[in-house]
């Protein structure tokens, strides 16, 4: 018998929401449920996330009455991620979502910096109420979605590409999960802030796609204070940077304390206890951080003063941009896991700049 875990209907009739139905260990997400609050009965469609494939159900109370296997053809899929349903699809099928965002959105001309952009955050780190600060800062480290909501602009990171990737992972490491293999990423390589004449402040953020369930992000960086260079592979990215000595990004780390103990760190350990297709790893190992070295013998771009994203705009498709090292809690040596590989062309966008997320992971959930 299936037992079905009520969420979010509302009780009256021709109400939209959505649910699970559980048999076992198996899970399926109800979604576009029709409720007859009079007679207690609701009739829908579930999305089998293990199988990819549709049920038409009919049940009363809390309890399924029937189950019929079938297409429902008149469901029509989520184009957009944030539709109802994104997260219960397959990996592949939400990378084709979001580079369909991407594409749609491209810029024939690139946005240039102001040296306003990081202001709005800025501004916000002097707030005195100090509940609205960590209320802003936590959409950054709690959200589970590919996109910000409407309400929020990128304070920092603003002007990026992004590009599809895979994550081959060399076999041997020991770390589970997401660390074994990864088929359907997203990368976006940003800028923090307006270069300067001389230096810039790069960083990535990186997206895997995971089937039926919301994608697992990280971030790194060089360091907040940036690199004189325009070279963007110039330097190793860490998950763990050292803190800012400089003043407006000072004071955004501190603002950035108010939501979480660790500012200047994010979590990987999490990537650890699931895979790509979904399910869950009985026994995760995962490093406390991860380094990324650039593969400078096929990147390596002027240092001087010019426009980033032409640089990226170059890479083609199938390039190793990184290899990725894991270091375990307490110390020891680097580790080999694997390389970030390009599986498109970087594409500067609207969309990548204004509503593509990667959420910082709290370290340690703190």
């Amino acid at each position: 018998m299936y037992s079905h875990i009520c969420r979010n209907v509302m009780t009256f009739p021709c109400s939209l929401g959505y649910g699970i139905l559980q048999r076992g260990d198996e899970k399926s997400v109800v979604r576009w449920v029709d409720f007859d609050s009079k007679n207690h009965i609701w009739t829908g469609a579930v999305m089998k996330t293990t199988m990819n494939r549709w049920i038409q159900f009919a049940g009363k109370g809390v309890m399924f009455t029937s189950l019929v296997l079938s297409p429902l053809p008149s469901m029509a899929a989520p184009s957009a991620p944030d539709q109802p349903g994104y997260d219960d699809q397959r990996a592949e099928s939400k990378l084709q979502i979001l580079q369909q965002q991407i594409e749609a959105t491209e810029y024939q001309r690139l946005p240039q910096w102001t040296g306003t952009e990081p202001l709005a955050m800025f501004a916000l780190s002097l707030n005195p109420i100090r509940s609205m600060v960590r209320s802003f800062f936590n959409v950054t480290l709690d959200r589970n979605s590919d996109v910000l909501p409407d309400c929020r602009k990128k304070g920092i990171h603003t002007y990026g590409s992004t590009v599809a990737i895979e994550f081959i992972a060399d076999g041997t490491s020991p770390f589970t999960g997401l660390f074994q293999g990864v088929s359907y990423g997203m990368a976006r390589l940003s800028l923090a802030a307006k270069p300067s004449a001389t230096s810039t402040v790069p960083g990535i953020g990186v997206k895997f796609l995971v089937d039926g369930r919301p994608s697992l992000n990280f971030v790194a960086m060089y360091s907040l204070d940036g690199q004189p260079s325009y070279n963007f592979f110039a330097n190793e990215f860490s998950t763990f940077i050292n803190p800012t000595t400089s003043g407006p990004l000072k004071i955004l780390a501190a603002a950035f304390s108010t939501a979480t103990q660790d500012p200047t760190k994010v979590d990987v350990a999490y990537m650890a206890k699931v895979n790509q297709d979904g399910s869950t790893v009985s026994a995760p190992v995962a490093p406390e951080k991860l380094i990324l070295v650039p593969n400078r013998s096929q990147l390596e771009f002027d240092a001087a003063s010019h426009e980033v994203r032409d640089d990226l705009g170059t890479i083609a498709s199938g390039t190793t941009l990184y290899s990725v090292y894991g270091v375990m809690a307490g110390g020891g040596g680097r580790i080999y896991i694997g390389r970030i590989v390009s599986s498109s062309r970087f594409i500067a966008s609207q969309f990548g700049d204004q509503k593509l997320f990667f959420r910082h992971q709290r370290f340690n959930n703190q």
